[in-house]
């Protein structure tokens, strides 16, 4: 399925002003660079909006910067050149940002150069540029630069777009990078794999939709949020490491992964969007009980060649009794198989659970055992130090009247044959 037919099932208009996925000092900006909330409204732009350029080559709108001044919006490239500069002006005014849809789907553009005044970037701004191998951004931007034909962040912490032409079966993402831009890979056609650093906290919508050759992916736990498309119509994608702080898929975020079987969900996941798990080759689902959200077609669906959603009746959902999984297999008549608490629909997993707190119980009789051991031993000290306190003192040494006396006791024991020598004895002490 080609994104334009995904853009048909899960968006409702073009959005006019989309934010830009890069730091930037705080001397040149004020805004989060990767929240979605940022101020800016999201209009549907409609035909009556757009304005054709005197030379013909551009589609753009107007708008105001911070300082009040008139900007425009580049929406859409109507030109036939396979190297194309961006330009500053435009019938006289500011180029500050590319929409959404500036170079949509231009196969056969091989060089974009991005110049000084363009600030933001739209969110497919240059998706299914299939040709293209390089960016060039001017030195003078104080934003954006190119890293060997890649648009990144002059910060190096955003990777806004790679350029889809290069294509490469593996790539390893640079460890400075904490953020990749929407769309920056979607269309890799020939990516297999790709390495993503462990510092990465951002990953933008449709960022790896429609990389058909990509296999697998481990997504590093400082990402908590996946947002829309993310990886949708990765058609050979089959195995997914989420990440462990991961609260919230949105939709669509592995639609169409047709390899998709098994999924392993992260213990703080609460929230699954519209249709993110639709076309899979998922037959079943357990859904954990921190689910507190599902939306429509997440689970249990199909599409046919009209890309309308059809229901999978045979599939089936395990989760708690009371829960959301109930609620969303129940919303939508799918099979509901229901396990008690002390089970996860696994049991080879519940065996080791059952083991595990035999374990545990052993543990804490081991340790409550030492500890009455341990208090018993301080009893006894206390007791034999408290014995032996209120024992007489014995004399270590005899005074010599008594040393005598004994000699006289030994003496009349012994006998009289020892009494002569006994005495000189006595005489000598």
């Amino acid at each position: 399925m080609k994104i334009n037919k995904l853009l048909a099932l899960f968006c409702s208009g073009i959005i006019a002003f989309s934010i830009p996925f890069t730091y930037a000092s705080a001397e040149e900006s004020e805004y989060d660079p990767w929240n979605d909330d940022y101020s800016y409204d999201e209009v549907e732009i409609t035909d009556n909006d757009l304005i054709t350029s005197e030379d013909g080559q551009y589609t753009y709108k107007t708008s105001t910067d911070e300082d009040g001044n008139k900007c425009a919006v580049l929406e859409e490239y109507l030109g036939k050149d396979t190297k194309v500069e961006v330009p500053g002006k435009i019938d006289g005014i500011k180029v500050s940002e590319l929409g959404d849809r500036t170079f949509f789907m231009k196969t056969n553009i091989k060089s974009i150069a991005i110049p000084e005044s363009v600030e933001y970037f739209g969110y497919y701004s240059f998706y299914g540029c299939t040709s293209l191998t390089e960016f060039k951004v001017s030195d003078k931007n104080k934003i954006y630069k190119a890293e060997n034909g890649i648009l990144m962040g002059k910060d190096d912490l955003t990777i806004v777009a790679y350029p889809t032409g290069l294509n490469p079966e593996s790539y390893t993402v640079p460890d400075t990078v904490q953020g990749i831009s929407a769309s920056a890979f979607a269309m890799c056609s020939k990516l297999k794999s790709i390495t993503l650093p462990k510092d990465l906290t951002f990953i933008g919508r449709y960022c790896f939709a429609e990389c058909t050759a990509l296999e697998s992916i481990e997504l590093p736990d400082n990402i908590t949020s996946l947002d829309q498309s993310t990886f949708a119509g990765c058609t050979a994608l089959s195995n997914v490491k989420l990440p462990a702080n991961l609260t919230t898929l949105g939709d669509s975020v592995f639609y169409q992964c047709k390899s998709l079987s098994e999924i392993q969900w992260p213990q703080y996941l609460n929230s699954i969007g519209q249709a993110c798990f639709a076309a899979t080759a998922m037959k079943s689902v357990d859904i954990p009980a921190t689910i507190t959200g599902i939306g429509y077609s997440a689970f249990g669906y199909n599409v046919d060649e009209n890309d309308q959603f059809v229901k999978n009746s045979s599939f089936t959902i395990y989760g708690y009794k009371g829960s959301y999984a109930q609620t969303y297999a129940s919303e939508n008549e799918l099979t509901f198989v229901a396990h008690d608490l002390s089970t996860s629909g696994d049991e080879e997993k519940d065996k080791d659970k059952e083991k595990g707190i035999k374990t545990w119980q052993i543990v804490l009789i081991c340790a409550g055992a030492a500890v009455i051991a341990g208090a018993a031993i301080i009893i006894i000290v206390i007791a034999v130090k408290k014995k032996n306190k209120d024992k007489p003192v014995k004399k270590t040494a005899k005074s010599s009247e008594e040393i005598k006396q004994d000699l006289y006791d030994l003496l009349e024991e012994t006998g009289e044959d020892n009494l002569e020598e006994s005495d000189e004895n006595k005489e000598d002490i």
